[in-house]
């Protein structure tokens, strides 16, 4: 059955056309992509020069802690719009292959007179993975749109906004006695605005928000469970602050937010929580020396976190800080792990912590970065997993724990450039406790070359975790994959991706956690696109 599944291993071919029509044509540099794990790394030199159309450094937005996601570096050509001032681009990713793997990436964006636009649509479908059937429950999907974007208006007046909408679906392999496939759809959004009353201060506000729906499938024979096959959640956050500086020696935020939380499933919760956050840096160049001093009330209980930090930037770059840090525990993020059957409650984490980072070229081909992070849980509030230790006997699900414990991880990564190729090797270890969704020991190696036009190229990865639990996470047989692109004109790109490649060449699955398994083993043609 492999042998056959490898021969019959078909090429999707597709064919796009999309044009800009303008007067001027921007000519810029030929740009770069290394394909790998579905993934793209965009070579810096080839980013185009946005300066004429980018604010200055004296009207641009101040470096403020507005935990908005930020846009993944996109690679693309462009062409001048009729307006001098008027930039379009446009990118396309489409690829397909074997076993049942489609993706499909398209991303819009706008830049005129000092405002951006960015628009992104993607999909990802793997059906049938590890010689198993689609139909028996061995398939997921992700489809996606991202918004993004400033206004620049008069008096000072700045507006970001940003947006996403996803929908994801899995599979449950046969291994669940009630439900056949979970779904979840979520949607986040965020509006910040300023004003500048000078150089040296300005007020901001901002208004975030994310809200979620999580549903599972039930098995036409199965009897129906007392548990719920709904949970919605939504979360709000006004905030509010300002910015100061002294020239370029000083500079300091303050802000107020408020944090409401709803989930109604399982069972119902309420939650909220208010912070209020000064934070400052005094800049004597090369160092930097910050300070930050919070007040947090949240689950009927007050923290006070605070921090101080040190940092130093020249050939080589350091920094240290310790203190006692409290956030929210990022629920958004957490619920889409597949396996989650929970209602998300709310929970504070608060950490007595201290860091060190370091990175220290040897030579102009050799950096090394080396990073310590130490964790203490404060005061209960521990942080929030999935537990993938326990499996329900009705749902065939997880559900979460507070992971309260002392946490020593340690990264090192080593890197070898060289102006037509860079070797990259990264270990990652947890020392002390660890969730059982962890591998405590992980090494990553990565290896890509091309020539200096970017004609063509290619890269080799691998990645290994041990230790832990392996019921839970699976044999340690290494992750390898590889890939080759040409570029067939300024236009098309084509790759040839292999992910996994142990266990595409011997049919298996490889583990999720416990008994599932996720999409592995794959061989797709990728095509590039850019206008």
């Amino acid at each position: 059955m492999m042998k056959r599944h490898l021969l019959v291993l078909s090429a999707i071919f597709f064919t796009v056309s999309l044009g800009l029509y303008s007067e001027d044509v921007v000519s810029l540099d030929d740009l770069s992509t290394t394909v790998k794990k579905e993934k793209q790394v965009l070579d810096k030199e080839a980013i185009p020069e946005y300066s004429e159309v980018s604010p200055s450094d004296e009207i641009k937005l101040p470096d403020i802690d507005s935990d908005l996601p930020e846009l993944n570096g996109k690679e693309s050509t462009a062409k001048k719009a009729e307006d001098a001032n008027e930039i379009l681009y446009f990118e396309g990713n489409v690829s397909g292959g074997y076993p049942g793997i489609f993706t499909g990436d398209f991303a819009l964006s706008r830049s005129a007179d000092n405002n951006y636009f960015s628009f992104d649509f993607y999909h990802e479908d793997a059906n049938g993975y590890a010689s198993n059937k689609s139909y028996d429950g061995f398939f997921n999907k992700d489809t996606g749109l991202k918004l993004d974007g400033t206004v620049m208006l008069p008096h000072q007046v700045d507006i970001e906004y940003y947006g996403t909408y996803d929908t994801f679906e899995f599979g449950l392999q046969g291994l669940s006695p009630t439900y056949y496939s979970t779904h979840l759809q979520t949607g986040e959004f965020s509006v910040l605005g300023s004003f500048g009353v000078n150089e040296n201060f300005k007020l901001y506000s901002e208004f975030a928000g994310d809200l979620s729906s999580w549903y599972a499938s039930y098995i036409p024979s199965a009897t129906l469970a007392t548990e719920n096959s709904t949970i919605f959640r939504y979360s709000m956050a006004p905030k509010a602050g300002f910015t100061a500086n002294a020239g370029t020696v000083f500079d300091c935020n303050f802000f107020i937010e408020y944090d409401f939380d709803m989930a109604r499933g399982i069972t119902t919760f309420y939650d909220n929580r208010c912070e209020l956050n000064y934070d400052m840096n005094l800049k004597f160049n090369p160092f930097v020396v910050s300070g930050k001093l919070a007040y947090v009330y949240a689950q009927s209980k007050s923290i006070v976190p605070f921090e101080l930090a040190f940092s130093y930037s020249e050939e080589v770059e350091l920094s240290v800080s310790g203190g006692l840090k409290s956030q929210k525990a990022q629920l958004y993020e957490l619920q889409k792990e597949s396996l989650l059957y929970s209602d998300y409650t709310s929970q504070e984490q608060t950490d007595w912590f201290a860091d060190f980072w370091i990175r220290f070229p040897i030579t102009q081909y050799i950096e090394n970065k080396f990073e310590i992070e130490f964790a203490q849980t404060a005061f209960g509030n521990g942080m929030l997993v999935t537990d993938y230790s326990t499996v329900s006997s009705t749902t065939g699900l997880y559900s979460t724990e507070v992971f309260v414990g002392t946490r020593l991880n340690t990264e090192y990564q080593f890197d070898l450039i060289f102006d037509t190729s860079e070797l990259s090797v990264t270990y990652q270890a947890w020392w002390l406790d660890c969730p059982s969704s962890v591998s405590p020991h992980s090494v990553t190696v990565d290896y890509s070359f091309s020539t200096l036009d970017s004609k063509y190229g290619f890269s080799i990865w691998t990645k290994m975790g041990f230790c832990g639990d392996r019921t839970v996470l699976g044999d340690i047989i290494p992750d390898v994959g590889c890939s080759a692109f040409i570029r067939a004109s300024d236009v098309f790109k084509f790759s040839i991706v292999l992910e996994d490649t142990v266990k595409l060449f011997t049919a298996s699955g490889r583990t999720l956690y416990g008994n599932y398994i996720k999409q592995s083993g794959g061989a797709s043609l990728l095509v590039s696109f850019y206008l």
